[in-house]
Order: structure tokens, then C-alpha cells, then sequence
């Protein structure tokens, strides 16, 4: 059974207004008065104490799914896409070049071709590499044709030339360049490296994409 103070406190809990005081007049005055208790149920702390924390769950849980669907949407982002993706960047490897120019793949991840346009000779240079793009390869070949695709579809001849500093010398080198001059007035350019022998192997009709102007 309930101590005196504890029923004391559920009742004083249940009465309405002014009932405490027509209580203590009935006490005073006469027969107690006839008390009217409120039917609504009464929450104590332990039942308070669940439906606050119950809450607390739903709003953390609902906070980290929005936190989560903000995150895949942002990693599920697609790149915007680039019209010349694909034309002779190679393929994918993070190789740097050499000489500040472009890399065009040969074969199989074999060999590269290094590609760059000097604006003030007005030439287009191109050294052959290894397939990592570390080291310069010799080849045998005095000359070869980069053919513009579309367009005029006009030809570059590239010459093999010597470099005294490294030994190298037509016939025996990795550097080529070809005259060039209006590669300065367009902004992109298409080829297609027609032939071109490393060591044993030929490597045909590679096309590629170049910025001219970097």
C-alpha cells in the first residue's frame, strides 16, 4: 500500500482547480465535499522517461539518413562529359609527359607518343617513349605523316633530327617535328598517325586529339 504522502501526492495531482480548497473547507466547515478526479491518465517519470527517448532515436536515426542520401547523391554525380573524350588521350594511365605535350598510346600499353606544337617555330614536335612514358625510344625511321582528320584533312610530315647533347642523330633518334604553322590559328585538332615503326612493331592509323595552343 502507498504511504500517506505518496497518496497524498496522487491525489493533489488529480484534482481540478479549486477542489484543494473545497477539500480543506470541508475539513473546516462540515461533511467533506464531494471531489471530482480528472480521467485522464497520469505519466509518471518512468513513463515519460521511454516516449522521450523513443523520439530522440527517431529524429538521429532520420538526421543520418538524410546525411547518407546527401552523400550518394553527391558521390553518384557524374562528371560533365567531355565532346572529345577519347580521341588519343590514351588510356587512363596517369603517365606524365616528358616535354609538357600530350600523350598518344601505342599498341597495348607498349609504347607513346609524346605530341607538342611550338607556336614560335610554328612546328609540331613528337618524341617516341617508352610504355610509362620515362624514357626516350631510338627508332629507325627517318620520317612519318600525321594526317588531319575531317577537314581539309591536310598532312604534317615529321623528320627525325639529331640532338648532339644525347647523341642522337636521323636514323637513330626519338624526336621528330614537322612544319606546322597553322596549328596556331585552330584550337582543336584531330590526326591520325598514319605509320610508325618501334623497334619490331608498326603501329597504324592512331588517332588522337590535340590543343594546339595547350
Amino acid at each position: 500500500m502507498p504511504g500517506t504522502r505518496e497518496w497524498r501526492r496522487t491525489i493533489g495531482a488529480s484534482l481540478r482547480p479549486n477542489d484543494e480548497q473545497r477539500l480543506r473547507a470541508g475539513r473546516r466547515d462540515g461533511p467533506p465535499a464531494t471531489l471530482a478526479f480528472d480521467s485522464r491518465p497520469l505519466l509518471n517519470d518512468r513513463e515519460e522517461r521511454p516516449n522521450a527517448m523513443k523520439t530522440t532515436l527517431r529524429l538521429v536515426l532520420l538526421m543520418s539518413l538524410l546525411a547518407g542520401f546527401g552523400c550518394a547523391k553527391k558521390e553518384g554525380a557524374a562528371a560533365p562529359a567531355d565532346d572529345h573524350a577519347g580521341h588519343g588521350h590514351s588510356s587512363g594511365h596517369a603517365h606524365q609527359p616528358l616535354m609538357g605535350g600530350m600523350l598518344v598510346e601505342l599498341g597495348e600499353h607498349q609504347f607513346n607518343l609524346e605530341l607538342k606544337y611550338d607556336p614560335v617555330r610554328g612546328v609540331l614536335q613528337a618524341w617516341v617513349l617508352d610504355g610509362h612514358a620515362e624514357n626516350f625510344v631510338r627508332v629507325s625511321m627517318g620520317l612519318f605523316d600525321i594526317q588531319e582528320a575531317g577537314g581539309a584533312q591536310r598532312t604534317i610530315t615529321l623528320r627525325a633530327v639529331g640532338n648532339p647533347m644525347t647523341g642522337e642523330k636521323p636514323g637513330d633518334t626519338s624526336a621528330f617535328e614537322g612544319e606546322a604553322r597553322w596549328l596556331g590559328d585552330v584550337a582543336h585538332f584531330d590526326g591520325i598517325v598514319k605509320a610508325l615503326k618501334v623497334r619490331d612493331l608498326e603501329f597504324r592509323g592512331i588517332e588522337f586529339h590535340l590543343h594546339p595552343k595547350g
